[in-house]
């Protein structure tokens, strides 16, 4: 049997070989259809479709105890920092940067050491959807990794989320009135100054006609 299997791996192999030489003599072996062609560009489409298609969707590589324990720390706190090391040692540069920060402008903050659990780890790029670390939820809601958090407090976007995030339900709602109540006394300003202008159009129109009357009266008297 070991023969008979050694005989027609031998054979096949022959045959192979045999194909391959008959193929690179032909003529037309050398020439390639430009859609067969694979370039570098399409190599590289290639590989990202293949990256996006084996992508699982958000959430569905995530154990429901994980994610549920994920939900909760977000749902509990203003501001999570998803890190690697602590706020007292941060273990990378980006780390260290966004938690300085967040610091400077005295929020409170929670930070989660990614590097205590390779599962979270992996976990938290699941869910977040986002490759890296750090990872900062603000509000509950995704906000970015260090670059996003770097732009956004040198243009003021960062402070006024923090600020939004920071403030109670019913002092969101007072500032909700207030902004209301501030719109109202625009929208009355901008109504009275429109009669303002309308009786000022009427009152030149009348001042008008009426010079015009006296000019008239003026021209038949002297005639």
């Amino acid at each position: 049997m070991q023969c008979l299997v050694a005989k027609a791996a031998a054979v096949g192999a022959t045959g192979r070989l045999a194909h391959r030489a008959s193929v690179r003599s032909s003529p037309v072996a050398n020439v390639r259809s430009p859609c067969c062609v694979v370039t570098p560009s399409r190599r590289k489409a290639f590989r990202l479709s293949i990256v996006a298609s084996a992508a699982p969707a958000p959430g569905t590589g995530l154990s429901p105890e994980l994610k549920k324990a994920i939900d909760e720390v977000i749902a509990k706190n203003k501001v999570v920092v998803f890190m690697k090391g602590t706020r007292a040692q941060p273990q990378c540069g980006f780390s260290a940067r966004t938690v300085a920060v967040f610091m400077a402008m005295e929020v409170p903050f929670e930070t989660v050491n990614i590097l205590e659990d390779d599962r979270l780890r992996s976990g938290m790029k699941e869910y977040s959807q986002w490759p890296t670390f750090p990872q900062v939820y603000i509000n509950g809601e995704f906000f970015g990794g260090a670059d996003i958090v770097m732009a956004t407090a040198q243009s003021g976007e960062l402070k006024e989320a923090l600020e939004a995030a920071m403030m109670s339900e019913g002092q969101q709602l007072a500032a909700q009135q207030q902004q209301g109540q501030e719109w109202q006394q625009q929208q009355q300003g901008q109504e009275q100054r429109d009669v303002h202008t309308q009786q000022c159009d009427v009152a030149q129109a009348d001042t008008a006609s009426w010079a015009c009357w006296c000019f008239w009266v003026v021209v038949v008297v002297h005639r």
